[in-house]
């Protein structure tokens, strides 16, 4: 029987749920706004399913790491004992590029499995803008799935539907964390060639009840209704993307991580998952087959790439992916890459977060709390207090969409490089 005492070690992947033969578990949303299983012991017959499916309590993680990040990615590469190939690459299609988050290899793959009348499952949002799972045929739209959302995704009866879609001799496309991606394979128990999984290089996922403050909030302020949302729309450049929320009064919002109210305590770490600070699946062997995130630093590579506005760094993680990939070369344009090249560039300045979780913030409980007792109103009063801007990141946040507005953003952008 499952009983999470420890919310770290509970990533929400709904495998426990979805396993249980009984229907004996039930999800229940805590104080911060994240879903955990809870079983009704009248109905459990202790087959312990739910345990042996769970991806937190069948990997160990230590995240007490004493090395800089170029030390750690060698170290983990030796480890490695996956014949894992590494590329950057986007997609030709330069007006998928623009709403994707990064190189928009994912429509590319999308696109293969439903030309061989196939399902594609990736997030999207319902009719309340909030974050889900969908599945979807040839008649949905894959750029609904396309672009990132920093919000835990609903999977409640997903990995029931892929099972029965699977079983059907259908080919499925799954994309989501890696810890979906291994409660996904870990509920199915056994491997399937026709279903292809896509996890992400995750920062982390944000809570669903900070989330709806902040849609009241935008909705308030805004006097409408939200119509469209990009959590990376890549006005002001790929590198500075930003969250785009258009309204039905015809009003739009535009701001950059520092500016947005959601997008700065999300990537400050404040709202993420207990889980996401001690991720039990960041590691470079995959149980995915691909593995995608962003390649942030095109300058070393030909003038295409630097005019892509955005690249996608894809891991090939097994012999079906490379079988795949070599299938799909005339949509996009790549260069192989070493997976250390790789990992350094997606990361940056900071650690890969492939291999490490985020830093949980000494004053989190203390967001939450406040969180708990105020309304949707003071959304900003809350960040302030616990995100405090400097004047030089105020003064940014108001003269970047000024001299975008003024179209002499790039150019200056270009005197500052």
């Amino acid at each position: 029987m499952i009983s999470i005492d420890d919310k770290k070690k509970c990533c929400g992947c709904s495998a426990c749920l979805s396993i249980c033969p009984k229907k004996a578990i039930s999800f229940k949303y805590d104080k911060e706004g994240f879903k955990y299983p809870f079983v009704d012991k009248k109905l459990c017959i202790n087959c312990n399913l739910c345990e042996k499916v769970c991806p937190f309590a069948n990997n160990i993680y230590c995240d007490d790491i004493k090395i800089s990040n170029e030390e750690l990615i060698d170290e983990k590469i030796k480890e490695s004992k996956n014949n894992i190939k590494c590329y950057v690459c986007y997609n030709n299609d330069i007006n998928v590029r623009k709403d994707s988050t990064s190189g928009g290899f994912f429509s590319v793959i999308a696109n293969y499995v439903i030309n061989m009348n196939g399902y594609v499952c990736g997030v999207s949002y319902d009719e309340n803008k909030n974050i889900c799972h969908k599945i979807i045929d040839k008649n949905g739209h894959i750029s609904e799935f396309r672009g990132s959302k920093y919000v835990q995704s609903n999977q409640d009866g997903i990995f029931l539907k892929i099972k029965e879609i699977l079983n059907y001799g259908s080919l499925v496309l799954y994309s989501g964390t890696p810890c979906q991606v291994e409660g996904l394979l870990n509920f199915l128990q056994k491997p399937y060639d026709n279903l292809i999984t896509v996890d992400l290089v995750c920062h982390g996922v944000g809570s669903e009840k900070y989330w709806n403050k902040y849609k009241e909030y935008m909705e308030w302020k805004y006097n409408s209704k939200i119509k469209s949302i990009s959590f990376r729309e890549k006005t002001y450049g790929y590198n500075s993307s930003c969250m785009s929320i258009s309204f039905y009064n015809g009003k739009k919002s535009r701001k950059g991580h520092n500016g947005d109210k959601y997008l700065l305590p999300f990537f400050s770490d404040y709202i993420l998952r207990p889980s996401c600070y001690s991720c039990n699946v960041k590691k470079i062997d995959r149980k995915s087959d691909f593995t995608m995130g962003d390649f942030w630093d095109s300058s070393n590579l030909n003038n295409n790439f630097k005019k892509a506005n955005g690249c996608t760094f894809l891991m090939c993680n097994s012999k079906k992916s490379i079988k795949i990939f070599n299938q799909l070369k005339k949509e996009i344009t790549f260069e192989s890459i070493s997976i250390r090249e790789g990992l350094l560039i997606n990361s940056g300045k900071n650690y890969s977060m492939i291999l490490k979780s985020t830093n949980r913030p000494d004053d989190r409980n203390n967001f939450f709390r406040d969180l708990n007792e105020v309304d949707y109103k003071n959304i900003p009063k809350l960040v302030k207090k616990y995100m405090p801007l400097t004047l030089k990141e105020k003064t940014a946040c108001i003269v970047k969409p000024l001299l975008y507005k003024l179209k002499i953003l790039e150019l200056v952008k270009k005197i500052i490089k």
